[in-house]
């Protein structure tokens, strides 16, 4: 159990309320959070990432082909791309993890500060905060 489900498990409940009540940022001007039924872009984030990793995997395949059974030759740079490819496969595990497990694809507004608590909404996060580091 990690410290936020011990900390919010001793909470009492004037907490709790209002934590389940309050958004995890201010929505903007014009804006009434929802948190029963809120608009939800993960599916098409999903589909997105999806036929993009597949476009990837063929070129990266195509090339594994070529330097393994065409010119027997491997170099430095198919150990980076194939790092590369590693990673951004694992970034598409961490997106696609924060969709079907957490609030990942629904707008910060639209999530409580109690459900943005919810440790696979952080370890997604987590996951796709460090692979955007990596690129910077």
């Amino acid at each position: 159990m990690s410290q936020i489900d011990s900390a919010l498990t001793n909470a009492p409940p004037e907490l709790l309320a209002f934590l389940g009540n309050t958004p995890a940022i201010t929505p903007p001007p014009g804006v009434v959070s929802n948190f029963l039924d809120p608009e939800n872009h993960g599916a098409a984030q999903v589909k997105a990432t999806s036929v993009m990793l597949a476009v990837v995997l063929v070129f990266f395949l195509n090339r594994v082909y070529v330097k393994l059974f065409l010119t027997k030759k491997v170099t430095w740079d198919d150990g980076t791309i194939s790092l590369a490819v590693l990673s951004a496969v694992g970034y598409y595990v961490a997106c696609t993890w924060g969709v079907q497990k957490g609030r990942i694809g629904t707008h910060l507004w639209n999530i409580s500060i109690l459900q943005a608590s919810n440790p696979n909404l952080l370890i997604a996060s987590y996951h796709s905060y460090m692979a955007n580091l990596q690129c910077e």
